[in-house]
């Protein structure tokens, strides 16, 4: 009656009085300042805007694609101010990498962050409802025969699998911005066509009993919860799509579990470095280690590596991505000066394959962007690499002007894609082709490059092999 009073739904009355609620123990139980937690609360209540007026109904396509991307922006730079004290901090200053410390926190950073979002939302607003309304949405029709998709999905997960598990497959050049992302598509329509009831059962205890099994190992296999999170991100979705509630519940409950074992994991990944990688990283003048209570390392020249984490640490520390922008507000421009765009030049150059241009320059920039600003040392190598967010990007290449203008750029964007891979309608095969396409910028969390850069080749490869492979199949298969 309260929703209906309001002009609300019933779901979203409640849900912004449990935000009332959860904003108010936060500011409680803040240990920042007035301002920093009114500005975190700021940031959170806006970056969830979009998810609100989605579950209100307005601009409602099939999945919340642009609604998670608030969600990221809530958690990786709202939630962090109100979690300072799980941050790893020596004398009262907030380490990042065990290297660069904040001493005090500026609300200016957080003004930046809050400029941005708001940004990145009007733009996507704007071109959204005009003039993008208009815009056509992707079109792939599918074959008559089922038999046709049910073998094209499972030969992309042949390619998957051979190119995950078999050493001298995986090392061809430029395949793995194939064969990576194509599990997505062949799991999700297998598991489509099986709710359609056009998979016959031996296929639907292959797909159960092998492929999904075979899927979670190989993401999981490196202990790295961000491939297995993006697993279920997409499983989540398209039991969104699907409205299959009591799945969606297990898979998100499962995501928080996964979420929280990432202490143990982070251990687990630390001791095998320990054992076997410490050298490589520190070079090749410390190759005895002895490792010396839980968080020092004692290198055999005298020199110690002391790690700050403790429970819940290194959780809090994956997903306070404000301070990593923090820390490159406070060397920019004085320290470092402004990139000027050298972040981007490699999308001028990233959707070419290898195969056709064999002297394409290495995508380093996360190694540039550590070392330069301080979170690497000499003794990493080039192939070690730290996150830079589109956000933080934007600032360290041009400034606050840089991060307005590129998040609104970032608005667009996502508009465009959203209307055209996420619009009402769409039948299973075009579903998953776009979701698979555009699902991974929820998380947008390394530079635009690395992850926008193979989308193109991905959308075209991916394109060809539908067309051509269900005209080739449906004429086999009618003989």
């Amino acid at each position: 009656m309260i929703g209906n009073l309001f002009g609300l739904k019933k779901q979203i009355f409640w849900l912004l009085a449990g935000m009332i609620v959860g904003s108010v123990g936060l500011w409680l139980t803040r240990e920042v300042e007035p301002t920093v937690a009114i500005l975190g609360l700021a940031i959170i209540w806006v970056a969830l805007l979009p998810g609100l007026l989605y579950l209100q109904g307005i601009d409602r396509s099939p999945i919340p694609f642009f609604p998670l991307v608030g969600v990221f922006y809530t958690v990786f730079f709202g939630l962090p101010v109100f979690l300072v004290s799980l941050v790893p901090m020596r004398n009262s200053e907030i380490i990042l990498y065990n290297k660069i410390t904040i001493e005090n926190i500026d609300p200016k950073v957080l003004m930046i962050v809050l400029g941005g979002i708001v940004a990145m939302e009007a733009a996507y607003f704007g071109i959204k409802w005009w003039p993008l309304n208009k815009m056509p949405r992707f079109r792939l029709d599918t074959a008559n025969n089922p038999n046709t998709l049910n073998i094209l999905y499972w030969f992309l997960a042949l390619i998957h699998f051979a190119y995950e598990l078999a050493p001298v497959i995986g090392s061809i050049t430029s395949l793995g911005q194939i064969a990576g992302p194509v599990i997505y598509l062949a799991l999700g329509g297998l598991f489509l066509q099986w709710r359609a009831d056009r998979l016959p059962q031996f296929q639907i205890i292959l797909l159960f009993a092998v492929a999904i099994p075979l899927t979670i190992f190989i993401q999981f296999s490196g202990f790295l919860i961000t491939p297995l999170l993006l697993l279920l991100l997409f499983a989540v979705l398209v039991c969104w799509r699907e409205h299959l509630k009591k799945t969606l519940s297990v898979l998100v409950v499962a995501s928080l579990v996964i979420v929280l074992l990432y202490d143990i994991t982070s251990h687990i990944r630390n001791s095998n470095l320990e054992r076997t990688e410490i050298p490589k990283v520190l070079g090749k003048a410390f190759m005895e280690v002895t490792i010396k209570g839980g968080n020092k390392i004692t290198i055999e020249n005298g020199r110690e590596i002391i790690f700050y984490y403790g429970r819940f640490k290194p959780i809090v520390h994956r997903i306070s991505q404000i301070w990593m922008l923090h820390a490159v507000y406070d060397k920019t421009p004085i320290d470092v000066p402004y990139w000027e765009g050298e972040t981007y030049l490699p999308l001028l150059t990233s959707f070419i394959p290898r195969v056709l241009y064999p002297d394409k320059p290495l995508e380093q920039t996360g190694y540039k962007f550590g070392a330069r600003y301080g979170f690497l040392n000499s003794n990493n190598t080039e192939d070690t690499s730290v996150n830079l967010p589109w956000l933080v990007e934007f600032y360290a290449n041009f400034g606050i002007q840089g991060v307005l203008i590129g998040m609104s750029l970032i608005g667009v964007l996502l508009a465009f894609l959203d209307r055209v891979f996420n619009a009402q309608k769409m039948n299973d095969l075009e579903f998953v082709f776009g979701t698979t396409l555009i699902f991974t910028l929820i998380y947008p969390e390394s530079n635009l490059s690395v992850m926008t850069g193979s989308m193109l080749p991905l959308f075209v490869v991916l394109y060809v092999y539908f067309r051509l492979g269900a005209l080739v199949l449906s004429r086999m298969l009618s003989r």
